[in-house]
């Protein structure tokens, strides 16, 4: 019988399987959740095994594989639906000086269970520039934005909560930050290892909008 906790590692397999295009290693299983050692992701990765939920491909480094079933022990006959997503320009890490073009030219194929939804309406995806969020822990695989990487935004996320990743508009250019509260006021935060970055504190005079919440990192 498979427990709460192994559903959930399992879950998490499938997902950084489908985003990375191969599996987790039993460290970076061990990270995710916080276990206190590696053995504690390898009992769960065997329950995993042993119940049929994965297999072991011999001779990879990484060598376990989700198989495509549901909880419950029945095969999933249903492929996993692509959201071919339009690629709007691009938008700066670090100060924003570079427009985000809406005329799509580039599209992106990306499976709906990576993004856990059903639709992909208001969904749409930028390429960064830049170097600001290299430390950023986006979705649940806790991924960067390096210089060069897609991020999928979600339009309909406009109304942004503490700690949210963002795009937003400042004075009619494209930026990706972090949505925080430093010292009682809103701010845009850059995550990187160069120092030079500072964050940027919003007004009700600021001509800045929230275009999106920023919901995955294609790398």
């Amino acid at each position: 019988m498979i427990k709460k906790a192994q559903k959930t590692v399992f879950e998490f397999i499938k997902a950084f399987s489908a985003e990375h295009g191969y599996a987790p290693t039993l460290q970076e299983i061990q990270e995710k959740f916080d276990f206190k050692s590696i053995s504690t992701a390898h009992y769960h990765v065997k329950k995993l095994q042993g119940a049929g939920y994965l297999e072991k491909v011999e001779g990879k480094s990484r060598s376990i594989k989700a198989k495509n079933v549901s909880f419950g022990g029945l095969l999933s006959k249903v492929m996993p639906e692509y959201f071919s997503l339009p690629v709007l320009g691009s938008a700066n890490c670090g100060e924003a000086t570079i427009f985000a073009v809406e005329d799509p030219h580039e599209f992106v194929s990306i499976p709906s269970t990576v993004l856990s939804r059903k639709s992909k309406d208001g969904l749409f995806v930028l390429r960064a520039d830049g170097d600001s969020m290299n430390q950023a822990k986006v979705g649940t695989a806790k991924l960067s934005i390096e210089n060069g990487d897609y991020v999928i935004v979600d339009s309909n996320e406009n109304t942004p909560s503490d700690g949210d990743y963002v795009l937003s508009v400042i004075d009619g250019c494209a930026n990706i930050k972090r949505f925080k509260r430093v010292d009682g006021r809103f701010a845009l935060v850059p995550e990187s290892t160069n120092p030079d970055h500072k964050q940027f504190f919003i007004s009700n005079a600021s001509n800045y909008i929230v275009n999106g919440k920023i919901i995955g990192v294609i790398k």
